[in-house]
């Protein structure tokens, strides 16, 4: 009996402690995810900045890239490649840019909307190949708006200013409107008291105020509230096992009604609240013992705080937070029970203070077109900038008549620290970073927070092993060659082989590679934004043995990879088409009007009507015709001998050697199809004496030039001695340049073992005209229509230092705006508005 006893209780002791080993080893698990996710597998974010949001045909979108880790938000230390397109409201892509940006590198770039794109709304999304490995709802989104200036209208049915009618009261369609209930942590528990965050959705509750009613099941009123801005509203509750609970919204005469979720006998409450210098977190359950839990907390995936938690005899928990150990953003708190399964959860935005930028004229009266000075003063605030920073900016300046009603307040702090972090669209965040009615503000903030979840990862996602594995888009540092070598008859027969790329510019680039065993091959990164004809070669060796050279048949058919790009929707499109932009101000309209007019007519004006006249030329030579072909396809100078095939020259020669055997100083050996050639001066006992063979500007091996028509060619140049020299080593035993009959450099020549394709570099944008003198409009009689006065996408700002700017006002009188954004080395977000007016 003793024996039982005790071998009874060893097993207690051994559950209870293998217990503790399971929740430790878990708690480790998390935590080692999460680490992971962090510092190896963090996609980046984007951000755009346009010059503006609303545009007429004619004008140019101007936009600069802001690219940053996604946990640290600090800007990409290594060249990564970005992807940045224009759709329109149909999902048909209209742009597309590659850009490359990282350190010391800025990525900017334009569209210009041709007078030819039809009005509406249209879609401008960027991403990083990495980013593809997660959700596209990851990608940066926003939409602009396109018009025609001949069917704006001025504000007000009768085209005039101020005959808005807003003293009716709003009608409500009720069919449209949805109410969601989010009690706090997610779950409502019988005996805990909890907060219920409350929103409408499609309801101006600003305009038609609401209040809610909650009932149980027994049609008692248990509470009622208030509907804030943007529909938000919250109440508290003690819930009772085996009631259940509705809200009812009176409407006009509809009611809109929401079931709250059914309350479980037992689980556990989480109350966050936030104070000016700490975050107060508690946790409640209402079990009979207090059960092993853990709570871990995180900042976009940065482990912030976990804690084993200890509940005291009321079944609580209360832990205080200090601000200063969390940065600003959503941060997700979770608590997990000790087999990992998460039990609640909770977002809280950490509120701080950001640097701010003054933003001041020299002038108080600015006409058009006429200087003045812009003063940008960045102030190093304590306890904000401890230390002088410089931040990396974009600035803009518009006409801010043009914007319509409906103004995007999105900007670089409220997409990174918030709306990026947050399942679902949040409209108008920057009204939650205003400094007036602050509280407001935040408490309306802190309801978004229970009302949107967390959209970067799932802790099931985290758990699984093989989660990290799966993750195939890799980031991207430069231009890529990929591709596989397969059968001639079937490119899914994949054959091994060695690979030769060749890039022809002003400079000669080789390299080699070997395939994988199911023949893929990849070429890169390569970082230019120019365009570069290339050349691809393949070859199966002869053995598992076989050296450096490519000696092995042809007989294998090279196959380039497709670009790959995510698929895009129109049904995620965000935003609405406007049907007109509206001109607020009556002056500004006829004045635009106007200048149009003047503009149209001095364009007319300046285009020249010839008189017939006669061109005469010099008629080009055979020679000339050549040289003009081997300058478009080589980079060398003048050869040491050339070689003009006439049509005579190739009947009854068997190979396109025989033919060299005309040239002095070059010895051929051997008969077809196994031939080779060397230039004369070149003698070595033991190094190679192969000279460089060339196919329309592109190195080739020996082996190909045998198989090779006579017919086929059109001349031959041989370069000796120091012509080659351009070419290097490859070049030390000569060179043989073959021409063919003239291709295209973009097409895409299929042959057997060669292909020739055209690498594109980087977009490269174009700069943006500002004048820097009033007179360079006036003095020649051309209006100036410019509704962006002014766009900078390279702007350094030094904290304490003065960035002065001298600028020339635009010749359209108005109201303009200055919006300018930017980021630190170190991760810090900056943004500032100003405006002032023209007239």
């Amino acid at each position: 009996m003793k024996l039982l006893s005790a071998f009874f209780c060893f097993m207690l002791l051994v559950f209870a402690f293998g217990s503790l080993d399971a929740q430790s080893v878990l708690n480790e698990k998390i935590i080692e995810n999460l680490n992971t996710y962090s510092s190896q597998y963090s996609p980046e974010k984007v951000f755009i900045h346009t010059d503006k949001s609303n545009y007429l045909k004619g004008d140019t979108l101007w936009y600069k890239a802001y690219v940053v880790n996604a946990v640290s938000h600090l800007p990409v230390a290594q060249n990564t490649v970005l992807y940045v397109e224009l759709f329109d409201n149909l999902g048909e892509l209209i742009f597309r840019h590659q850009l490359l940006c990282g350190e010391d590198i800025v990525a900017n770039g334009d569209f210009v909307l041709s007078k030819g794109l039809k009005n509406g709304n249209y879609h401008l999304r960027s991403y990083t190949r990495s980013m593809m490995n997660w959700s596209e709802a990851f990608f940066f989104e926003t939409s602009i708006v396109l018009n025609d200036f001949n069917q704006l209208s001025l504000k007000g049915s009768d085209h005039s200013i101020g005959q808005t009618n807003n003293l009716s009261k709003p009608v409500v369609d009720s069919c449209n409107v949805n109410l969601r209930l989010f009690p706090e942590g997610g779950n409502l528990v019988n005996g805990l008291k909890c907060r219920v965050a409350a929103q409408l959705i499609n309801l101006d509750t600003e305009s038609i105020g609401a209040i809610a009613y909650v009932y149980n099941n027994h049609s008692t009123l248990v509470t009622t509230f208030n509907f804030y801005e943007r529909g938000l509203g919250q109440f508290n509750l003690e819930p009772v096992k085996g009631e259940n609970y509705t809200v009812f919204v009176y409407l006009d005469q509809d009611t809109i009604k929401c079931e709250l979720p059914d309350v479980i006998e037992k689980g556990f409450v989480i109350n966050l609240n936030q104070r000016k210098d700490n975050l107060i977190i508690e946790l409640k359950h209402n079990y009979e013992k207090n059960p092993k839990t853990y709570i871990v907390a995180h900042q976009r995936g940065l482990l912030c705080w976990n804690a084993s938690i200890e509940f005291d005899d009321n079944n609580s928990f209360t832990r205080i937070l200090p601000l200063d150990s969390l940065v600003a953003g959503v941060t997700q708190f979770t608590l997990f029970d000790n087999i990992g399964r998460p039990l609640v959860e909770r977002l809280v935005y950490i509120n701080k203070d950001f640097p701010s930028i003054d933003i001041t004229m020299d002038k108080d009266d600015i006409a058009v077109s006429t200087e003045f000075e812009l003063t940008l003063y960045l102030e190093q605030q304590k306890l904000i900038i401890s230390h002088e920073e410089e931040y990396n900016c974009s600035i803009s300046i518009y006409n801010e008549e043009f914007e319509g009603q409906e103004k995007s307040s999105q900007n670089i702090r409220t997409y990174l620290l918030l709306n990026s972090d947050l399942h679902g669209e949040i409209k108008d965040p920057a009204y939650f970073f205003e400094d007036k009615d602050r509280f407001r503000r935040l408490y309306l903030l802190d309801i978004i927070m229970m009302t949107h979840g967390w959209n970067r990862f799932t802790w099931e996602e985290l758990r699984d092993e093989n989660y990290f594995e799966a993750l195939s888009y890799k980031n991207e540092l430069g231009l890529m060659v990929r591709g596989h070598t397969g059968a001639t008859l079937n490119r899914n027969k994949y054959i091994p082989s060695k690979v030769i790329l060749n890039l022809m510019d002003q400079r000669f680039y080789e390299e080699e590679k070997w395939t994988d065993t199911e023949g893929n091959f990849e070429f890169g990164p390569f970082v230019t934004q120019d365009t570069f004809n290339a050349f691809l070669q393949a070859r199966k060796s002869k053995s598992s043995r076989d050296g450096d050279k490519l000696n092995g048949n042809r007989n294998v058919m090279i196959y380039l990879a497709e670009p790959e790009y995510p698929s895009y929707s129109p049904d995620i499109a965000i935003g609405k088409y406007k049907d007109q932009v509206i001109i607020t101000n009556e002056k500004s309209f006829k004045e635009f009007r106007t200048a149009l007019y003047m503009k149209e007519k001095y364009d007319n004006m300046m285009k020249v009507e010839l008189d017939e006249f006669v061109i005469t030329g010099k008629e080009m030579t055979k020679n000339d015709s050549l040289n003009d072909i081997k300058n478009r396809l080589s980079v060398y100078g003048e050869p040491s001998v050339r070689l003009i095939i006439e049509d005579d020259d190739s009947r009854g020669v068997q190979s396109v050697f025989d033919l060299l055997r005309r040239v002095a100083g070059v010895s051929v050996n051997g008969s077809p199809p196994d031939q080779s050639v060397t230039i004369r001066g070149v003698a070595s006992l033991n190094a190679s004496t192969t000279p460089l063979y060339l196919i329309n500007g592109m190195p080739v091996d020996e082996s190909y030039i045998n198989t090779l028509s006579p017919g086929e060619v059109i001349f031959i140049d041989v370069l000796k001695d120091g012509r080659a020299a351009i070419f290097g080593q490859r070049g030390s035993n000569g060179v043989i340049a073959v021409y063919t009959g003239y291709r295209s450099s973009a097409s895409d020549e299929r042959r057997s073992g060669i292909i020739n394709f055209t690498l594109n570099g980087f977009y490269r944008a174009k700069e943006f005209y500002s004048p820097i003198r009033s007179s360079e409009y006036g003095e020649f009689g051309v209006p100036d229509t410019r509704t962006t006065m002014y766009w900078n996408p390279k702007l350094q700002i030094r904290s304490n230092e003065a960035q002065k700017l001298k600028l020339i006002s635009s010749g359209i009188q108005g109201s303009y705006k200055i919006v300018l954004q930017g980021i630190s080395e170190e991760g810090k977000l900056l943004y500032g508005i100003s405006a002032f007016k023209v007239n």
